[in-house]
């Protein structure tokens, strides 16, 4: 069984949990003789700051998924995840995630022989202390993506762009003076390398951008992620990597937040452990 699966940053809180169920389809690359399957995922991500301190960020994190395959080329998915936290006295302690259903569906078009588009929509149940605060009543997002098997160049690598929009509903459009984000899209490009049977290297990069409800753009902003995999069985795998982040900027008002892109001490690293059954 090859794993197939590329770990998208899309949080610096929760990290890793917030990884895994954003993608966690992606761990299922071949047909499998039952309907039902179900992954588990437990990992544990920290900054470069002094343990305790006032910047220290530690989180433990967890996500399960149970899927159901309609056929070869489709399947819905339950999506749980939450994080514990253990810096900040304020924020110390468990949270949820908003919980997700999904419908996703591979082979959508193959204008190529190497290059395949498949497609995803879910529906959010706001469940996380975020969503509740700011009074969400649900998000749905659509995606699509693109995938070029490199092989025939160098064997066991791919390049693929994901293309995703979502859209939120919430109760009110704005939580006291700020304003709410109603739409948000994303880019992201990955590069997947495995070799030597059971290892694999992952690199990615997120462009994404928000609108409120007055249709004003703001807080553009770049994640990026960089990990090595080893398979262990065909039910367990290990990974570790390095990921950080950056938003627009005013220079009249800061130095550049775009340094901290390449800046070490300010990154997050993380560990996991996952599981599929």
């Amino acid at each position: 069984m090859k794993l197939k699966a590329s770990l998208l940053t899309v949080a610096l809180t929760g990290l890793s949990s917030s990884i895994q169920a954003e993608d966690i389809q992606d761990r299922w690359s071949i047909e499998q003789k039952n309907r039902w399957s179900a992954f588990v995922s437990v990992d544990y991500s920290r900054n470069r700051y002094k343990s305790h301190t006032s910047l220290s960020a530690r989180n433990l994190s967890g996500s399960a998924v149970v899927r159901y395959a309609l056929d070869k080329d489709s399947r819905i998915q339950a999506i749980v995840s939450g994080y514990h936290t253990y810096d900040n006295a304020v924020n110390r302690g468990d949270y949820y995630n908003d919980f997700w259903l999904s419908y996703s569906r591979n082979n959508l078009w193959r204008p190529l022989d190497n290059v395949v588009m498949s497609g995803e929509a879910r529906i959010a149940l706001p469940v996380s202390k975020a969503s509740k605060r700011r009074d969400l009543r649900t998000s749905i997002r659509g995606s699509l993506r693109f995938v070029v098997d490199l092989s025939d160049t160098v064997e066991g690598l791919y390049l693929s762009d994901y293309l995703r929009v979502k859209k939120n509903f919430h109760q009110f459009k704005t939580a006291g003076e700020q304003p709410l984000t109603q739409y948000q899209i994303s880019n992201i490009v990955a590069l997947d390398y495995y070799f030597a049977e059971k290892f694999s290297f992952s690199a990615n990069i997120m462009v994404r951008k928000n609108w409120n409800y007055a249709g004003r753009g703001y807080s553009p902003s770049i994640i990026h992620s960089e990990q090595f995999g080893y398979q262990i069985n065909n039910h367990i795998d290990v990974a570790a990597g390095i990921t950080n982040s950056a938003s627009y900027y005013n220079p009249e008002q800061g130095s550049n937040p775009l340094d901290d892109l390449s800046d070490f001490d300010k990154s997050t690293l993380y560990v996991t452990l996952n599981y599929i059954f």
